[in-house]
């Protein structure tokens, strides 16, 4: 035995409750020929466009004889998605994430008083805002008052940086550094431009390729990645 013990996430996707029955029944039979076990107190069938808030319909999931739960919101690899694809519980753990991990930072012992401001910004745009912005590439339909949270987080983890009042208006600009929003777009586009050149041989790319084309032919999602990205670059100039 190289490995005993393996931790990985699966994600199963399907258009109908009996094609996810089905992928569960692969699962179950290819765990019991290799002898390891799912554990379903860890899993969440999340469905998505439901018609009604209602369900009408009593559907049950099993991966053998065990039952899986179904959940409004699901974490996957730290990204956390619900049943009506909002964004206001990750970008609220984003503004908690921008204050906490800077001032974990400081408590550590780089303080701002016994540091260059320029020093701390590197800190902070190397360390605080990657992890605080974990996954933003996939966040749409993002609120003004959700924005806004995270901008008043970002102003003062730049305030405190540089020991400036709280009332200060100037912060960004005084260490050159752009607004949230402006970071957000440019991880988005980022993201994208990495999706464009990407090599066609990779199912992915196939998938993301049929997805803009559907969206530009046939149907203008309005709150889908893709929705987003053509919302940037016509915001940008890049369309």
């Amino acid at each position: 035995m190289s490995c005993p013990t393996v931790a990985d996430g699966m994600v199963l996707i399907s258009l109908s409750r009996n094609g996810l029955q089905q992928m569960l029944n692969i699962c179950h039979a290819y765990a019991c020929k290799w002898r390891f076990e799912y554990n379903p107190l860890k899993c969440g069938v999340t469905v998505f466009n439901e018609k009604s808030t209602k369900k009408v319909h009593v559907r049950q999931w099993n991966i053998g004889s065990a039952q899986i739960c179904e959940v409004d919101d699901y974490t996957h690899l730290g990204i956390t998605c619900n049943t009506f694809m909002d964004n206001s519980m990750c970008i609220q753990e984003a503004a908690i994430k921008l204050r906490g991990t800077l001032l974990s930072i400081s408590n550590s012992g780089l303080h701002p008083n016994s540091c260059n401001p320029v020093s701390s910004r590197v800190s902070y745009t190397s360390i605080v805002i990657p992890r605080a912005l974990y996954g933003c590439e996939l966040w749409n339909t993002c609120t003004s008052a959700a924005m806004m949270k995270l901008e008043v987080a970002h102003r003062c983890c730049m305030k405190y940086v540089q020991r400036l009042n709280m009332n200060t208006d100037f912060t960004l600009s005084c260490i050159d550094i752009p607004s949230i929003e402006t970071i957000i777009d440019y991880r988005k586009l980022q993201f994208f431009g990495q999706l464009c050149r990407l090599s066609s041989k990779y199912l992915y790319k196939q998938v993301f390729t049929l997805r803009v084309l559907r969206y530009y032919n046939v149907q203008k999602q309005y709150t889908s990645f893709i929705a987003d990205i053509y919302r940037l670059l016509v915001k940008y100039g890049l369309r």
